[in-house]
């Protein structure tokens, strides 16, 4: 799946100016998440979707007039029930979206976006920090950083007076110091957007998502379709088997990697997991899931799933706990995996654990989210 960042950079270094729709907040039922993203080029055509429908045509000709006068401004859609079934919406409420003119020949912006594409391509948590204009303030210069985990701050400071700067940056999150009408002001980074009030000026903080790498162990049947599902909904996605003949391009065209393994018991030796990793166990038999799982439990993995009944699970827990694992170790293992919906072929078992690793995902990033300010 495309990045939508990725495709920014490029119409950007191509010399390409466009205009980018971001919402900012959403009250109400309104379809899409506060941080969604749209690009509208001067065609009136779109890259991304920020809900269809009427607010779609809306920000679309909005975005048309600051082609004819460059600049950013927030705007708020309000929009009932009945404005949303007469228009194909999914649902009514009310969003506030900045749409903001981004010129290609701006340096310090194509930077930012240059270190936004870096960090998103390396699977790197990043962080976009914009000073939004006030409602009905058109802002020719707004504002905007991307601050990378290591610290690192790019982007355009613009002419309001506000600076970004890092004060330090260790194994998490860096510590930010805006500067705002000559004062420094701590921000903590959040998981999930957030609007923000430093002096006198609304910020947006938007971190960059990492959308995880999932670790398929086996290489048959589910596995071949799971990898279809993973990569399709924007997950890196790692195979590996002992096979050669399973674990191959033809038999996976949609995986980011294949790797043969020399054997299961040393598989993880192949990888560095970390805490936006995924391992899903679909090896061949009992006796391969146990050495996977095994391993899987000593990673520092965010999720672990195993194929195969509440009975195969029971026998492999049982033994795993006479190796040493607590009960309250094994309580992390989704098995048997996937969300129950009575899936019996390979594709439908492969949806049922893509949706469970969409869910986990987005369980993931809601923790921990600070109040809105």
């Amino acid at each position: 799946m495309p990045s939508l960042t990725n495709e920014l950079l490029t119409l950007l270094n191509n010399g390409q100016s466009l205009v980018l729709a971001t919402i900012i907040s959403r009250n109400g039922s309104a379809p899409r998440a506060s941080g969604t993203q749209m690009i509208i080029l001067p065609d009136a055509s779109i890259r991304g979707t920020i809900g269809g429908g009427l607010l779609e045509a809306r920000v679309i000709e909005q975005a048309g007039q600051l082609y004819q006068q460059p600049a950013a401004r927030v705007q708020t859609f309000h929009f009932t029930g009945k404005d949303a079934a007469a228009s194909d919406m999914i649902c009514g409420g009310t969003q506030e979206v900045l749409l903001e003119y981004l010129d290609a020949h701006d340096e310090a912006l194509r930077q930012a976006w240059q270190a936004a594409s870096v960090d998103l391509n390396n699977r790197q948590r990043g962080w976009w920090l914009t000073a939004l204009p006030e409602e009905g303030e058109n802002l020719a210069n707004l504002p905007r950083w991307f601050i990378s985990r290591s610290g690192q701050v790019s982007g355009r400071p613009g002419s309001s007076g506000y600076y970004a700067q890092t004060s330090q940056a260790g194994s998490g999150a860096p510590t930010l110091l805006i500067e705002v009408d000559k004062s420094l002001e701590h921000v903590d980074l959040p998981t999930q957007p957030v609007t923000r009030l430093l002096g006198r000026r609304n910020f947006f903080i938007e971190p960059q998502p990492v959308s995880g790498t999932v670790y398929i162990f086996g290489a048959g049947h589910v596995s071949q379709q799971l990898a279809r599902v993973t990569h399709l909904v924007d997950f890196r996605t790692v195979v590996l088997d002992d096979r050669a003949v399973f674990a191959n391009r033809e038999r996976f065209p949609d995986a980011d990697e294949i790797i043969v393994l020399p054997d299961n018991k040393t598989a993880f030796q192949a990888v560095e997991l970390d805490t936006e990793a995924y391992v899903v166990i679909v090896t061949r038999g009992h006796l391969h899931d146990h050495i996977i799982l095994r391993q899987a439990m000593r990673s520092g993995a965010a999720y672990i799933g195993m194929i195969g009944s509440k009975r195969k699970r029971d026998e492999i827990f049982t033994a795993l706990e006479g190796e040493g694992f607590s009960r309250a170790e094994l309580a992390r293992v989704h098995a048997p995996i996937g969300l129950p919906i009575d899936a019996d072929t390979p594709e439908e078992i492969a949806v049922s654990i893509a949706a469970e690793l969409i869910q986990f995902r987005a369980n993931l990033a809601r923790a921990d989210v600070p109040p809105a300010n």
